[in-house]
């Protein structure tokens, strides 16, 4: 009876700070969550990031949520098809 509520746990920690940003940094963070968001929502997603900057792992988590909103909000927006994130 707890495996489905374990899960469901792991899966909103996981999206609320994806250990990919620990482990492989924001970039890989950022292109790992906009091709899943491509793939679920049919929108394509331009990603334009600036290499070798370096952030702390706290503002990381900020821009990376910064960018998770802004995605959720043009997932709603019903005729995009595009995206451009800078």
């Amino acid at each position: 009876m707890l495996v489905k509520p374990l899960k469901l746990f792991r899966k909103i920690t996981f999206q609320l700070r994806p250990s990919i940003i620990d482990d492989l940094g924001l970039e890989a963070g950022i292109e790992w969550y906009t091709s899943e968001f491509s793939e679920r929502n049919g929108i394509e997603v331009n990603l334009k990031i600036k290499p070798d900057i370096i952030i702390s792992p706290e503002i990381s988590l900020v821009i990376f949520r910064i960018m998770q909103e802004s995605l959720t909000n043009v997932s709603g927006m019903q005729k995009l098809q595009k995206s451009i994130f800078n």
